[in-house]
């Protein structure tokens, strides 16, 4: 619900999830003095773009979480739409395709701006098939005429 709290207890987690819009207020964190692992899960196939996805949610908080991708997603996080107050917080990413974080089209306000701090991106493997990797990505898609 808008303006909850989820405190993650478990030492690990396999999940992907999308927030869906206007979930404002809402913050998702490790359980204090622990160490939680958010972990991509194993796909042989195709891979997600993220594992977890936040759009149009003012407010929202990320922290205290160690997401463990392992090459099984394109990045740990994605950021998209209107996001004024959003705060990314001691986060560690470990072995993401292509970004730790990918922020596209993020708006914030004045007084209110988008957070980033404390990010910990690691490569343990060479990137795959000549792509780059990115700590933290950030795009604007421009709309062709």
């Amino acid at each position: 619900n808008k303006g909850s709290t989820i405190v993650l207890q478990d030492d690990e987690i396999t999940e992907v999830i999308a927030i869906p819009t206007g979930y404002d207020g809402l913050t998702i964190e490790g359980a204090s003095g622990k160490k939680v692992v958010w972990k991509a899960p194993n796909s042989p196939g195709s891979k997600p773009e993220s594992i977890l996805a936040i759009g149009n949610s003012a407010n929202l908080k990320i922290r205290n979480i160690t997401f463990q991708i392992n090459g099984n997603a394109e990045s740990a996080i994605r950021v998209g739409g209107n996001c004024p107050g959003m705060l990314l917080e001691n986060i560690e990413i470990i072995d993401p395709l292509q970004a730790g974080i990918s922020i596209t089209n993020v708006l914030a306000e004045r007084g209110t701006p988008m957070t980033v701090c404390n990010i910990r991106v690691i490569a343990t493997k060479p990137s795959d098939k000549g792509k780059n990797l990115s700590g933290i990505q950030i795009k604007a898609d421009v709309p062709t005429k």
